[in-house]
């Protein structure tokens, strides 16, 4: 799976597009061992017990032994199938909390006051998914995929499929526990908007809503991914019914289950991030990939000024300037800016909690947070769809062009005004000056004003050429003296 690497990837719905292989039962039981009442036994005990007084003399068998033996890899293909029906009821189940059709968090803020009593439960709880139940979610994570090791299937099949079923059943508790713990956490608590939780520090509801997005957008899409990976591992060694899906060697597939393996344990560590992170931390979180898709956007602004000027919209020798032109070059300078700006928040160690002068908890509320945090969206928005209007803007109803291109540079304009109040307050917190002596924050704080100033002026330049935008009548000869049409015969 890439990960848009691999995050923000959506995970294929296998549990509705597999066979499902319906078990093999038995008939022959051991008189030697006693079977518990089957109201004491949950319905996985009760089938294994089932298959292990069958099975058991077969346990520790490897292929190589049972492979002429068409009634016993019969039989360890059920147990592979049970495996198989396993992972489909898995990946069924917590795709519920993935994709674009199930928003993690509500988006209004707060009816009503949270309690002391409610803080205290949520603080305590994130504490706990960050110190244990996280960890422990980690850690079985990497032992089952050690399972799936193929010299280990290969040396016992049953035994090892056997124990797979297993810790697929305590896999998925702990994901339940960690699920749950989650939605305590962001129960009434979770929105970019709140303005009254300046005091919340940890749960402070932006923080949540981050942490909420962590789970959704990348931990449970990756764990399914993984589980996908494992199914078609077991396909590809014939350890099953089934037959496999995708044609491929066993080493491939083993390697594909080890990357998302990879992958799964690393978005628990950057949620741990997020939960121990600063305010700025969890804020310059939310900029993954965005410099590149900057230049990636001011790139199709350049092409969209080519096409343009090579094949003009209205006429061939069309003698205007074409206004698209002139508004796209406008946007240039924008695009530029902009990626100066998150470039020196970024990566400047001073707007980091690893500089331990800095509060770890800011006192502005959720809602000047996200302010900053998710400039990034109103800055793709803006641009994507101003670049659409210049596009369209020779078949748009006159006027409205240049209506909507206004509409979306206030709309930056304001993201930018709003998200220079929240930097301004992370400069006041920069120390006046370090151990030699130079002026720190007088320093950013100049850099800051002379951007802004700059990033003003760029604006205002876009505005007047927004403003006046229309198309101006070809001059050429053929325009201006058009043939008259040839007199068509009845």
């Amino acid at each position: 799976m890439n990960k848009q690497t691999n995050r923000g990837a959506q995970v294929d719905n296998v549990a509705h597009t597999l066979y499902i292989h319906k078990p093999v039962s038995t008939k022959h039981k051991s008189p030697n061992k006693q079977r518990p009442h089957p109201k004491m036994m949950n319905p996985i005990e009760i089938e294994e017990q089932s298959f292990s007084e069958d099975f058991d003399q077969y346990s520790n068998s490897s292929i190589e032994s049972i492979a002429d033996n068409p009634s016993e890899v019969h039989r360890y293909r059920a147990q592979g199938d049970r495996v198989l029906s396993k992972f489909r009821g898995i990946i069924d189940k917590y795709d519920y909390h993935i994709g674009p059709d199930h928003p993690p968090i509500q988006t209004s803020p707060r009816k009503s006051k949270i309690t002391d009593q409610e803080i205290e439960k949520k603080k305590e709880l994130l504490e706990r998914l960050d110190e244990v139940l996280l960890p422990e979610l980690s850690l079985e994570i990497q032992g089952f995929s050690d399972l799936f090791e193929p010299s280990e299937l290969n040396k016992a099949p049953y035994r090892q499929l056997k124990t797979i079923r297993r810790r697929q059943h305590e896999l998925e508790k702990t994901i339940d526990r960690v699920l749950k713990a989650k939605r305590e956490i962001c129960r009434d608590a979770c929105t970019t908007s709140e303005p009254n939780d300046p005091d919340l520090e940890e749960i402070k509801s932006y923080r949540l809503y981050i942490l909420a997005y962590g789970f959704q957008v990348y931990l449970i899409p990756m764990i399914c991914e993984l589980f996908i990976k494992s199914y078609e591992l077991i396909e590809e060694m014939a350890f099953s019914n089934d037959p496999p899906d995708h044609i491929m060697d066993v080493s491939t597939a083993r390697g594909l289950m080890l990357d998302c393996t990879a992958e799964a344990t690393t978005e628990i560590a950057a949620i741990r991030r997020f939960i121990q992170g600063s305010d700025m931390d969890n804020i310059q979180s939310r900029w993954s990939g965005l410099v590149p898709a900057i230049e990636e956007t001011h790139k199709a602004y350049e092409d969209l000024i080519k096409k343009v000027q090579l094949h003009p919209v209205l006429c061939r020798s069309y003698t205007p300037v074409d206004p698209s032109i002139k508004v796209a070059k406008a946007f240039l300078p924008i695009m530029k800016l902009s990626r100066l700006f998150f470039k020196k928040l970024a990566s400047d160690p001073k707007f980091s909690n690893n500089d331990k002068r800095l509060n770890k908890f800011s006192h502005l509320p959720s809602s000047q947070l996200s302010a900053l945090g998710e400039l990034p969206d109103v800055l793709d928005k803006v641009l994507a769809e101003s670049h659409e209007h210049l596009e369209n803007s020779s078949i748009t109803e006159e006027g409205m062009t240049s209506w909507e291109l206004s509409l979306l540079v206030d709309e930056l304009q304001v993201g930018f005004r709003q998200s220079m109040i929240v930097v301004d307050y992370f400069i006041s917190q920069i120390p006046d000056s370090d151990r030699e002596g130079f002026p720190k924050q007088t320093r950013y704080r100049e850099w800051f004003e002379l951007w802004n100033d700059t990033f003003s002026s760029s604006v205002s330049k876009l505005m007047q050429v927004v403003d006046p935008y229309l198309y101006e009548d070809c001059q050429c000869p053929n325009c201006l003296n058009p043939r008259p049409r040839p007199h068509q015969p009845r």
